[in-house]
C-alpha cells in the first residue's frame, strides 16, 4: 500500500436568473484527503486501487441577490472509502478515476446581514466520482 496525500482547491463562480431577480454566486475553499491505498496490478500499465482515509473541507460562499448579500462559511470532516483505477503513462505519472463513499460531520454559518445562524449536519454521500492525476514519488 501507499500513503495518500491529496489536497484540493474549490473555486466556483456563477449567475442565476429567477423570479426574484438575478443572483451571483462565488465560492472558494480547500479540501484534503489523507489515507492509505492498496494497489493491484491489472494488465500492462493499469492498476486498480482500494483506499480508506480521512477527509476535511473548509469553504466560503458569497451570494449577491439583487443587492442583498449573504455569506456562508462551512467546514466538514469525516471518513471516506474509494475504489478506482489508474493508467500509468510512465512509472511515476498516471491518469485515472475513482468512486467514493463518504460519511462526514460539518458545520455551516450563514451571515445575511441580520445576524448569524449556524447549522450542523451529518451526511453520507455515495457515489462521488473523481478524475485523478497520480504522481508517484
Amino acid at each position: 500500500g501507499a500513503w495518500l496525500f491529496a489536497p484540493g482547491l474549490i473555486i466556483s463562480s456563477g449567475e442565476s436568473e429567477g423570479s426574484g431577480g438575478d443572483s451571483d454566486l462565488s465560492a472558494l475553499g480547500v479540501d484534503l484527503r489523507l489515507g492509505r491505498r492498496g494497489y493491484r496490478a491489472l494488465a500492462g500499465s493499469t492498476v486498480s486501487f482500494l483506499g480508506l482515509g480521512l477527509h476535511g473541507v473548509r469553504s466560503s460562499f458569497e451570494v449577491d441577490a439583487g443587492g442583498t448579500e449573504a455569506r456562508v462559511k462551512e467546514w466538514s470532516a469525516g471518513v471516506y472509502g474509494e475504489l478506482g483505477g489508474t493508467y500509468f503513462f510512465t512509472p511515476r505519472f498516471g491518469l485515472g478515476a475513482s468512486a467514493m463513499a463518504e460519511l462526514a460531520y460539518g458545520k455551516s454559518t450563514l451571515d445575511a446581514g441580520f445576524g448569524e445562524s449556524e447549522d450542523t449536519s451529518t451526511t453520507f454521500a455515495f457515489p462521488q466520482t473523481r478524475l485523478l492525476v497520480t504522481i508517484a514519488f
